[in-house]
């Protein structure tokens, strides 16, 4: 996003913000191309070592590399794009290696305490990795085949086509059909039925298989009829209560994340012609 936005004001501070940023993911990069989910910004003490997320990282050294940038100060501009090269590698060989293989997609969300390995399972960036892997076949030769795996296993484990897919439901009905965000918050989340059907209509570009983009449709469907009249978008997709212990519970289904309306609107509008072209 630093980035971006210097580029886009043409601001030299935030442009080297991004390559401080970028610099330093690589100095606490471990070894083996990972990197540690939990650390004590005072201590460097690590609280948690597992993250499957590289994806920010990939994405933001892809970025900086293939601009015309360079670092403030650097006095061999091509050594700092070695070394960014080389961690980007790092980073993708060991996430292909890793939950690309074993499936374990967890250490991403900063508001859920550290749990037992595969206990706290999501796929935002299992997502983000086959969308990344499928838009560049000649790098990732061979990979089709299990970046379709592991969308059909997201699909298995967090979208619901029907209501009774849904699960905790106490009583209450859900729109359907809906993304649950990850296993330690197992609810249908608009966000998150913006984020699947990116990853359909990826799946979609590049195997031709029109079910995919039938599913994105129906999920993006799914968002426009969630939206009010104001044009929020409710985060929490929970229509009503049958029960007490539902209607108790619906109090955080009046919700509004700005962040996940921003994800609905990003992917409504980057996909607009491939969702409504016949």
């Amino acid at each position: 996003a630093l980035f971006r936005l210097g580029l886009a004001d043409n601001n030299p501070a935030l442009i080297q913000a991004a390559w401080e940023t970028a610099l330093a993911l690589v100095s606490v990069q471990n070894r083996d191309g990972s990197f540690a989910f939990r650390v004590n910004p005072k201590t460097g003490k690590v609280n948690n070592p597992y993250t499957s997320n590289v994806m920010p990282e990939v994405l933001l050294w892809d970025a900086l590399l293939a601009s015309k940038t360079f670092p403030s100060g650097a006095q061999d501009n091509s050594a700092v794009r070695e070394k960014i090269a080389a961690a980007r590698r790092r980073a993708l060989d060991w996430m292909l290696a890793g939950p690309w293989q074993d499936y374990r997609w967890e250490g991403m969300y900063e508001d859920v305490p550290n749990q037992p390995a595969y206990f706290g399972l999501e796929w935002n960036d299992a997502a983000q990795a086959v969308e990344y892997v499928l838009a560049r076949p000649g790098e990732f030769s061979g990979q089709r085949e299990q970046a379709i795996a592991i969308t059909r296993w997201i699909e298995d484990q967090f979208l619901c086509w029907y209501p009774d897919d849904v699960p905790n439901r106490f009583g209450r009905v859900a729109r359907t059909p809906s993304a649950l965000e990850q296993y330690r918050c197992y609810q249908p989340i608009d966000a998150h039925a913006a984020r699947a059907a990116a990853l359909f209509l990826a799946v979609w570009r590049a195997t031709g298989d029109e079910s995919y983009r039938a599913r994105a449709r129906a999920l993006t469907a799914s968002i426009a009829q969630s939206q009010r009249s104001n044009g929020s978008i409710p985060t929490f997709w929970w229509l009503r209560a049958a029960t007490e212990e539902g209607k108790s519970k619906m109090a955080i289904a009046g919700l509004d994340c700005f962040r996940c309306v921003a994800m609905d609107a990003r992917v409504l509008l980057a996909h607009l012609d491939e969702l409504s072209a016949p």
